[in-house]
Order: structure tokens, then sequence, then C-alpha cells
């Protein structure tokens, strides 16, 4: 197994965890995730070493602006919670970046949750909120349906950090560049 908290230091293995990683479908009644720069596919993937995971992947150009599974990836390296996706690996494939985290469904892919498992859920995320807020100081600045990702165990995970911010360095300018859906968007500002 590996222990992604000391790749800062120790340099990255992302390479390794990733050369064999067995990419499947898309998850099923998921076509892509739109964000504000194009889509994003969430497949399941297997490691080599048989560990199930998502791999979300993103095409980008490297000669522009820095890619925002890039920017979701520094975060989930340092923000550990059980409520917060479990960062795996990142890695830049020609034109693809393949951002890989532990197994969690879309929950737009889930049909039927009753009462108490959406009770529990919003709970697990304020519990991920309470702690990016108090502890880490860190802003998400896009929480959202899609941002919202369940473990088999049917623990809910935040996800989605790509417009996320330490306190510090927020400003005016970086929540215009959240992706918002038209139908939340009011009409002033449309």
């Amino acid at each position: 197994m590996w222990n992604a908290a000391w790749d800062w230091y120790y340099g990255s293995n992302d390479e390794e965890i990733f050369a064999d990683c067995k990419f499947n479908k898309a998850y099923e009644g998921y076509d892509g995730k739109k964000t504000s720069k194009g889509k994003l596919l969430i497949r399941h993937g297997t490691l080599a070493n048989g560990d199930s995971v998502n791999v979300f992947t993103k095409v980008w150009r490297k000669n522009k602006s820095p890619c925002p599974l890039d920017l979701c990836a520094k975060l989930l390296r340092v923000l550990r919670h059980p409520n917060i996706l479990r960062f795996v690996g990142c890695i830049p494939v020609e034109s693809e970046i393949h951002l890989i985290t532990e197994l969690a469904s879309p929950i737009s892919t889930i049909d039927d949750l009753d009462a108490n498992e959406i009770c529990s859920g919003l709970y697990d995320i304020a519990l991920a909120l309470q702690f990016m807020h108090d502890k880490a100081k860190v802003s998400h600045n896009n929480v959202r349906f899609e941002s919202i990702y369940v473990t088999k165990d049917g623990v809910w995970k935040l996800g989605d950090f790509e417009h996320a911010c330490p306190f510090a360095e927020a400003n005016e300018e970086q929540m215009k560049v959240a992706y918002k859906s038209n139908s939340i968007i009011p009409p002033e500002e449309q």
C-alpha cells in the first residue's frame, strides 16, 4: 500500500500507481460532468494491486492555464478527513490528466435514497465543510449535487476541489469562475 501523505516530501509515486491501472466504462447513468472548462469523465478503475478506484480524466493542453484537476489534486493531497475523497494519485498522460481517488460513486448514479440516508449524508458533508473551514482554513467555493460521492458503505464524501482556495486567497474573481448551472443563476447575474 502507498502513503500519499508523504509524497510531497519524498517525491511522488503516482506514475508507478497509474502504470497498470485498468479503466472501466464511465459510471452507469453518468454521461460526464460539465465543468467550467469542458467535460470531466469519471470511471471506475482497478490498480495493479487490485484496489478499486475512481479515475477522473480531463483533456488538457499543457500550454494553457493550470488544469482544474491539478488544482483539485494539490488540495486532496493534503486534506485528510473521513468525509473528503481520499487522494491516491494524479498524473498527466499526453493530453490528458488523470486524478485517482478512492472508489466512490457520484451521487447522481444512486437511484433510491431514503430520508435517513439523506440526513446522514448531509451531516457527512457538513462535517467535511466544518473541517475545511475550521481546521484547514480552506473554502470549497463549489459545493453542489455533483460534488458529492457515496462509498459502498453509504458514507457521503465531498470532492471536486477545482475552485477551492485558502481563505486568505479568496476573492470575488475566484467566485466568478466557479461553474454554475444556468438554473440557479439569478437573472441579475446572467
